[in-house]
């Protein structure tokens, strides 16, 4: 397997580990897998397509893909609590 084929594979169990963050509500643990991912991500070649063999490009989109599902997961998981956050920030405080 070719490193960058690698380096997908743990760019997406990065993605997953968000999302199931992200869904338990760890909100630290996805801002450090977030970071760590980041890292990841600035390592992988900018002419990724050009440097997979051509066997294994359809494996790298689909993985790609994954990816993306679960971005969109991850965010939308994010949205909710900021909107949760949101409503409490224009609450008013209860007078004791």
């Amino acid at each position: 397997m070719s490193r960058a084929l690698l380096a997908l594979e743990s760019f997406l169990a990065f993605s997953e580990a968000m999302a199931c963050a992200a869904e338990e509500q760890e909100w630290e643990t996805l801002v450090r897998l977030g970071e760590e991912r980041g890292k990841l991500f600035d390592g992988l070649p900018v002419d990724l397509g050009a440097t997979l063999p051509p066997e294994v490009q359809a494996h790298a989109r689909s993985i790609i893909e994954r990816c993306q599902l679960l971005d969109a997961q991850t965010c939308s998981c994010v949205e909710a609590r900021r909107k949760a956050i949101g409503v409490l920030l224009q609450e008013p405080l209860p007078v004791n």
